[in-house]
């Protein structure tokens, strides 16, 4: 009816290659990669941040903060995520700060409003890193004020959240 047909897909072409090639054509799909990396990379990039020989590095925490930048709205790498920079803003605030790590925090934040867990976790990461000015500024910037409120409006039967909200907004 007029319309060309459409070129095959280079999925397609490597098919019928494999079919000619006399192997049976199964072309398994790689997983979904943004920004240059699978969700199972991801998470193994914030597991890193665990283990000693990779703690203590800018790189480990800039690959945190890239992976949920990564991924957005998966609530794993989220999740994971914020603990991770809770977990080391005790020791290593300097590169979390130095990854725009309140950023990825304040992101994560708005995006899991009813996760009660990520809202403490995101609310201790803040309160940490706020006892350093830089830090103070650079969590105020990307909004942390405003997710730890309503962080505490939402969650106001959770007493940790409550505890770290509190002690967020004090130092923020």
């Amino acid at each position: 009816s007029g319309s060309r047909p459409q070129p095959p897909c280079r999925c397609d072409r490597a098919a019928s290659n494999s079919a000619r090639a006399g192997a049976r054509a199964s072309v398994a799909m790689p997983p979904k990669r943004q920004q240059g990396m699978t969700k199972d990379e991801a998470l193994r990039r914030i597991k890193d941040a665990e283990d000693p020989a990779y703690a203590g590095h800018f790189e480990t925490f800039e690959l945190v903060v890239r992976s949920m930048r990564a991924f957005p709205n998966d609530h794993d790498v989220q999740a994971k995520g914020c603990w991770c920079l809770a977990l080391g803003a005790v020791s290593d605030t300097e590169h979390i700060l130095a990854a725009d790590g309140p950023a990825a925090i304040v992101a994560a934040m708005r995006a899991f409003q009813t996760d009660d867990r990520l809202q403490a976790e995101g609310c201790e990461a803040l309160r940490i890193l706020a006892y350093r000015e830089e830090g103070q500024k650079l969590a105020c910037e990307a909004g942390a004020l405003k997710v730890v409120c309503m962080a505490a409006a939402l969650h106001s039967e959770n007493r940790r959240g409550q505890q770290e909200a509190t002690g967020a907004l004090a130092k923020l």
